[in-house]
């Protein structure tokens, strides 16, 4: 954990040293995130919100790329037994 704790620190510094250097320059950067955590951004990148998910995903198949993948297994379940071929 302490060794964490260092990373997070480093972390923190540099980026101090970073925005002090540009702003000496006149550079204008973009405007800090305030986070939460010892990283100062939750675990996340800068600048980048958690989304929100859906209450509940897909009971079948799974979600990729913004589309519904079924397999076959999936589709029988949904269909039911075939008709018309009985033994």
């Amino acid at each position: 954990m302490m060794h964490r704790k260092g990373m997070a620190a480093k972390k923190r510094d540099k980026e101090a040293k970073r925005r002090h250097e540009a702003k000496e320059n006149g550079v204008i950067l973009e405007k800090e995130v305030k986070g939460r955590g010892a990283g100062g951004n939750g675990g996340r990148e800068q600048g980048v919100k958690k989304r929100s998910r859906g209450v509940t995903g897909p009971a079948v198949g799974r979600f990729q790329g913004g589309t519904l993948k079924l397999s076959k297994r999936d589709v029988a379940s949904m269909t039911g037994p075939k008709k018309g071929r009985r033994r």
